[in-house]
């Protein structure tokens, strides 16, 4: 027996095998119930959290994209419409209380500055950047990492996958069927040319074979299931079904800033020098301004986009009373294809102060996304 709280007091509720109540929480169970479960005094909290739950979810197509958020290399935070969690005492409340601070459990006490992420399912991948080591007293140095950290979503809790083969300071890494593709995309490789790839199944790294002479590469995109380079002068593509590599045209194009684009429906997005939302004709090679984003030109500060469930989240920063403070907002734009996908559009459905912080909060890390349960 388990009893769930009400204004009218305590009520009984018969207890249920677990195989019925993951075919009865699967549907209908909200992002938000996981993240009040302590209101549900004998509900087992496993269950709840279990990949069992999850991999039903998945089955019945009941997922959703969750965005997470990482503010300066160590805060973690999710979007969340009705958060019940307070906000962390440095933050104030924002409308709606869409932030919602992530405890997460074991992680490694020694930071890794400039570990990029990536999501496969219910799980982010942090890997490579810096870790810091401590000399003697107030005297640091930073060792470029193999080591690859997996946050489990579902518990929130850390554990160390193995590691690179080869010590990358800023990876650019790119998911395609559940395998994670890893290049160097820092102009300080120091490095081997090496291209790896993670299977998550078999948890097995494998090495690539090289593309032809060194290339400097500042983009990796999945577009179609295929890994495309993006370099300083030329463009790659590496097909893993077949396992080769072809050289590409210019129909393929991305900028050197990987926070301000993204990729939805196998479109290019970028939030671009115009100082506009932009996609990429393919046919035309060329970029074109969004229509319908208006409200989101000329914003000031850092700019940061993500794919957000076949949509594109927006963030960019604002500094208040001469830089000491600080505003993160946040606009969700809703993007449709017109005239047999000859033209794209978008709609800003959701435009909202996401956060006020200190000023020495920044999003310039990154923003992330994995496939949750849905609401």
């Amino acid at each position: 027996m388990f009893c769930v709280s009400s204004s009218e007091g305590a009520r009984e509720v018969p207890y249920l095998p677990e195989e019925l109540l993951l075919n009865c929480f699967s549907p209908n169970i909200e992002i938000v119930l996981r993240k009040t479960v302590l209101s549900l005094q004998e509900i087992p909290l496993s269950l709840l959290t279990s990949k069992e739950l999850y991999k039903t979810r998945t089955l019945l197509g009941t997922t959703e994209s969750c965005l997470h958020v990482i503010l300066f290399s160590s805060l973690w935070f999710t979007l969340c419409r009705r958060p019940t969690r307070p906000i962390l005492s440095c933050f104030c409340r924002t409308w709606k209380n869409l932030l919602v601070s992530v405890p997460t459990h074991n992680l490694s006490s020694r930071p890794i500055r400039c570990a990029r992420p990536a999501a496969v399912g219910s799980d982010i991948y942090m890997i490579g950047g810096c870790i810091k080591r401590e000399l003697f007293v107030h005297c640091f140095n930073y060792e470029i990492s193999t080591r690859v950290f997996v946050l489990d979503c579902l518990s929130y809790t850390w554990h160390e996958a193995p590691s690179m083969h080869v010590p990358r300071i800023i990876p650019l890494m790119t998911v395609i069927d559940e395998t994670i593709y890893v290049v160097e995309g820092s102009k300080y490789n120091h490095s081997e040319y090496v291209i790896e790839c993670f299977d998550t199944k078999t948890k097995i790294w494998e090495t690539l074979p090289i593309p032809g002479a060194a290339m400097r590469i500042y983009q990796s995109l999945a577009i179609k299931g295929n890994l495309y380079l993006v370099g300083e002068k030329k463009n790659v593509v590496y097909k893993p079904k077949e396992k080769k590599w072809d050289a590409v045209g210019p129909e393929v194009h991305s900028p050197a800033d990987t926070l301000s684009t993204c990729v939805v429906d196998n479109v290019s997005f970028w939030y671009s020098g115009k100082r506009q939302l932009e996609w990429w004709d393919s046919k035309a090679r060329s970029w074109r301004a969004l229509k319908g984003c208006e409200r989101l030109r000329n914003l000031k500060g850092k700019i940061r986009i993500v794919n957000y469930g076949r949509k594109i989240a927006v963030f960019w920063e604002q500094s208040v009373f001469g830089n000491l403070k600080k505003k993160i907002w946040f606009a969700e734009v809703t993007l449709e294809k017109r005239n047999n996908g000859q033209e794209i559009c978008g709609e800003v459905s959701a435009l909202m102060l996401f956060l006020q912080a200190q000023c020495f909060l920044s999003i310039i890390l990154v923003f992330l996304l994995f496939d949750e349960l849905s609401s």
